[in-house]
């Protein structure tokens, strides 16, 4: 269903939208931050079971190019898989209780599992994406520090733009699971709809992103720093799994927010 032409608000500041975003997390049901804590102990778990840690944080134990090609396979999987669902049910209640027309933990599993599809083929076209553009950045940087002088300049001009274009789409396709789940978008057009709703607001969505990201990567590079996780890799399990849920958590808040103050008037 397409979007509900409708005047697009002006987002608040970096600071009122992550109030109004930690302010949803505590009407969340416990069942449904067990279900995010949940997902991300069965991710994390998966990364030590298997491969010994997470090469992302660098807590893998055996960080090899078998370890890093496994870990993202396991990324993959559960990112295209299980994360669409999560988020889904997430983003349904946050944006519901953000709107102040609250929905039932079971009316949110509903429409996680209706807009299951859309998410899980947005996901899989952003992942092309982005790891196609990836792949640029990390083929050309290279060059540019291994090259000549020519070939070198070369490659960290293509790196650097293919970054600053990642970036760029990043910002713009963002909220596209709010487009799913509060207009009943296909996954093609809630891609559309966010770079759409997002035109004047980029910088504002940019910072705000920013703001939230910076603390938990800080958290996590100290936390490799300390040590911990190579002595004691069950605390570091435990650690990773908090860190990532909370961070999920914030994140689809601010989604939620976010698209509720640029976005088309909400039809679910």
């Amino acid at each position: 269903m397409p979007s509900v032409p409708a005047l697009v608000r002006e987002p608040s500041s970096v600071s009122r939208i992550l109030v109004e975003s930690l302010r949803i997390l505590p009407a969340l049901p416990p069942a449904l931050v067990g279900l995010v804590f949940g997902f991300t102990l069965a991710y994390e778990g998966s990364l030590f079971a298997i491969i010994g840690g997470n090469p992302s944080y660098g807590t893998s134990i055996n960080p090899t190019f078998g370890a890093s090609f496994l870990s993202l396979a396991i990324g993959l999987a559960f990112g295209i898989l299980v994360l669409p669902f999560i988020q889904g049910v997430s983003i349904h209640f946050m944006s519901r209780h953000h709107r102040k027309k609250p929905a039932t933990l079971s009316e949110s599993l509903g429409a996680g599992l209706s807009a299951f599809p859309a998410m899980a083929g947005a996901t899989f076209i952003t992942t092309l994406l982005f790891a196609g553009l990836g792949l640029l950045v990390g083929f050309f940087g290279a060059l540019g520090l291994l090259g000549g002088s020519f070939l070198g300049a070369i490659g960290l001009v293509v790196a650097i733009v293919a970054l600053v274009v990642s970036v760029i789409l990043g910002i713009g396709l963002g909220l596209y699971p709010a487009a799913i789940i509060a207009n009943l978008e296909s996954a093609f057009s809630s891609l559309s709809s966010s770079w759409q709703y997002t035109k004047g607001h980029r910088v504002t969505v940019f910072l705000a992103f920013l703001v939230l990201g910076v603390p938990f990567l800080g958290a996590a590079i100290g936390f490799e720093i300390s040590g911990i996780p190579s002595a004691f890799p069950l605390v570091a399990l435990l650690f990773l799994t908090a860190l990532d849920a909370v961070a999920l958590l914030l994140f689809f808040a601010m989604v939620a927010v976010l698209w509720d103050q640029v976005g088309p008037t909400p039809s679910n």
